[in-house]
């Protein structure tokens, strides 16, 4: 297997919005993220890697689910 696919998907449980979020990924040993998947989702205002973990930093969470895709790749 060269390369995995995760889907995550987030949203706000009560109404309204929520401020800054941050979503973790744990990725396996001889992975890595490929942050060009992301790079389309306008909600992600940062993005930071270290130990293993890709950290995702979100404007606002809302009501309405925002679903990413973030893929893998055996390096």
């Amino acid at each position: 297997m060269d390369m995995l696919s995760v889907k995550s998907c987030v949203k706000w449980l009560k109404a309204g919005t929520r401020g800054m979020a941050i979503q973790e990924f744990g990725i396996p040993s001889g992975f890595e993220a490929d942050l060009e998947s992301i790079k389309q989702v306008v909600e992600i205002k940062r993005v930071e890697s270290k130990d293993r973990k890709l950290v995702l930093y979100f404007n606002q969470i809302t009501c309405t689910p925002l679903c990413l895709t973030l893929d893998i790749i055996r390096t």
